[in-house]
């Protein structure tokens, strides 16, 4: 019989010198395993996150010595590649990054990495959506981790409506330049979409400042050159080994092209195709944006359309052929 356990960690005024940080582990109602705690040393999301599946491990650590097999529920991709892929990277590298830094929250990585891999036989990790309000056995057990987490730094109560819909995510434009800042005033990044948001609940104070590197991305694609949205090395982009949450910008780099000249652009009107000569950005207003599935992005490309980084979408020009235009729009069906 497997053990089912969730962890999740909570965080008020995340980056900020007053930020407290909790974690939950919550097994089922009343249960005397379940734990609630003030994260100790650095107080932030991750550091909940992972604090509660050290505490987790470490719970039910004399049933795995006795080969008991256990499952651990997160809605923290971070913490999954912390202990997995992200943590191999680190300790093959004497926990180092691919850069040489030290990373983020090391202690804890590394605490966590060898308490997974010394019992990963009996360990299987799952990955869980948070805050579903869905009535599933693991989006229950979820709420109940992240009830326990907030109980532990002072909310009575998740801060989350009970009634939580996707339109509850404010999607903003964040540039990678910008990443770690924006992470740090509790921005998130949307696997499915592609894009980075913050809830609703976050801080009045933190949304501010996200909502002003948002808008300075918008002012300052206008001046750069169009090869600046392409670098020619794709670590140089993405830094996968600098950080776990970047792994997830993985679909999007497989995405990226080279450095735009004039060459690739066989099907663009002659006054399109001077505005990249003259490496200015294309107005959005010219681009028709449309939805290509990842299997079919290099016949998209070779009639024609091109990748957009900032929006995440695939787009082509109104000069474009229309007998192209026509492949496009049935590609996209």
């Amino acid at each position: 019989m497997t053990i089912n356990v969730y962890t999740d960690g909570s965080c008020i005024h995340n980056g900020q010198p007053n930020a407290l940080a909790g974690y939950g582990v919550y097994f089922s109602e009343n249960d005397s395993r379940n734990e609630s705690k003030k994260v100790i040393g650095k107080q932030s999301n991750n550091t909940g996150e992972l604090t509660g599946i050290i505490r987790a491990i470490e719970i039910l650590e004399n049933n795995l010595k006795n080969n008991e097999k256990i499952a651990i529920y997160t809605d923290s991709e971070y913490v999954i590649k912390c202990l997995s892929s992200y943590g191999d990277k680190l300790k093959r590298n004497d926990w180092k990054t691919s850069t040489n830094k030290k990373p983020p929250n090391l202690e804890l990585v590394k605490k966590a990495h060898g308490l997974y891999n010394t019992y990963k036989k009996f360990i299987k990790l799952n990955h869980v959506d948070a805050h579903t309000n869905n009535t599933d056995e693991h989006s229950l057990g979820n709420k109940g981790a992240d009830l326990l987490a907030n109980l532990a730094i002072g909310n009575t109560q998740c801060p989350y409506s009970d009634s939580i819909e996707k339109d509850e995510k404010v999607y903003i434009n964040i540039s990678f330049e910008n990443k770690d800042k924006a992470k740090e005033l509790g921005a998130k990044w949307d696997i499915k979409k592609k894009s980075w948001y913050y809830n609703i609940s976050l801080d009045t104070h933190n949304k501010e400042k996200l909502n002003i590197l948002s808008k300075n991305i918008q002012t300052d694609k206008k001046h750069k050159d169009i090869d600046s949205f392409f670098p020619k090395n794709n670590k140089e982009l993405f830094n996968i080994d600098e950080d776990p949450t970047e792994s997830l910008y993985e679909e999007i780099r497989n995405h990226r092209e080279s450095p735009v000249n004039t060459t690739f652009l066989p099907n663009i009107s002659s006054i399109s195709a001077k505005k990249f000569e003259n490496n200015t950005s294309i107005d959005s207003k010219d681009k028709i944006y449309i939805k290509i599935p990842f299997a079919k992005k290099d016949q998209a490309k070779g009639y024609g359309a091109r990748w957009e980084p900032s929006v995440k979408s695939w787009y082509y020009l109104p000069g474009l052929k229309q007998d192209n235009i026509d492949k496009l729009l049935k590609l996209s069906k």
